[in-house]
């Protein structure tokens, strides 16, 4: 089996929080998606962007090499660790990024500490409500009973071809970069306790989406919003429209031909929406210098 590296951890709340910073330039944080960790960054995309920012890249609770508490599924939590632990390794204040899941998790976080976020880039995220659930795998996952016998047989079952169609999926309709599978370190996301918190963190996602829904128009920083018209993971019609209906000050850029990793697969795109963050966050931090001279 591939090694699969592990790097810094800063604890926050008792538990072990496992981050990686790279590059050297304005902050930004990015926070991975449903069942990943940090290596789905650190791989690729995080590189780009280290070279024009210091990025700050976390396992979220529960992931890769994170640690999660009893209520480790609640947005709010998630984000208030996250942000503690951010704070804790020289980023108070950063340009938040975050894709699919990450992207709730960001939107919570950016609602509920506000102060602590330039900027706001949002990639495939769910943000509305959808019809229907999430799928029976990960309702019987999330259950109390038998989700923790099916989550130690599951990897034992799960062939690689099944877990090579469900990578092909979020990437389609572009191919996942090369030896994907191997550098995100696949085997993290079959441990019995990650598969629960993904399966956890899905179930319960719905009424915490329907609570912050309201809140999406007092979000005061600049929004960069990225969706790939071809995503067949998270609409978006269903969520980045009425998002960047919502938000004052939001950018939303639709991708044709582009689905659900949008960071891997237009990462120039992505690239330049983090710039135009930046730029705005450059501009308000020199008006206030101004300000404070005048």
């Amino acid at each position: 089996m591939t090694e699969i590296p592990t790097f810094d951890f800063v604890t926050v709340e008792g538990l072990k929080i496992h981050y990686r910073i790279l590059g050297e330039g304005p902050p930004v944080i990015a926070l991975h998606g449903a069942a990943g960790n940090l290596l789905d960054w650190e791989i690729g995309p995080a590189r780009e962007l280290a070279k024009r920012h210091r990025v700050l890249l976390l396992d979220r609770p529960g992931f890769g090499f994170s640690e999660r508490p009893a209520n480790g599924h609640e947005l709010s939590v998630q984000a208030r660790i996250l942000a503690s632990a951010a704070q804790k390794v020289g980023f108070p204040r950063a340009i938040l990024i975050g894709q699919s899941f990450g992207g709730a998790v960001a939107l919570a976080w950016a609602l509920e500490r506000p102060d602590s976020v330039a900027g706001l880039c949002l990639i495939a995220a769910p943000s509305h409500l959808w019809p229907g659930g999430v799928g029976p795998l990960y309702t019987t996952l999330s259950a109390p009973v038998i989700g923790p016998v099916l989550a130690h047989v599951l990897p034992r079952m799960a062939p690689e071809s099944r877990i090579e169609g469900r990578i092909a999926r979020i990437f389609h309709p572009a191919a996942p970069p090369e030896g994907y599978l191997e550098r995100i370190g696949v085997s993290l996301s079959l441990r019995p306790k990650q598969l629960r918190a993904a399966a956890m963190d899905l179930t319960r996602l719905k009424p915490q989406i329907r609570a912050m829904v309201p809140h999406y128009p007092s979000l005061k920083m600049p929004v960069e919003i990225l969706h790939g018209k071809a995503d067949r993971v998270v609409l978006l019609r269903l969520h980045s429209r009425p998002l960047a209906r919502a938000v004052p000050d939001a950018r939303f850029t639709r991708l044709p031909g582009q689905g659900h990793m949008l960071h891997h697969t237009a990462t120039p795109t992505f690239l330049d929406a983090v710039g135009r963050l930046a730029a705005r966050t450059a501009e308000a931090n020199n008006a206030a210098r101004a300000g404070g001279h005048a």
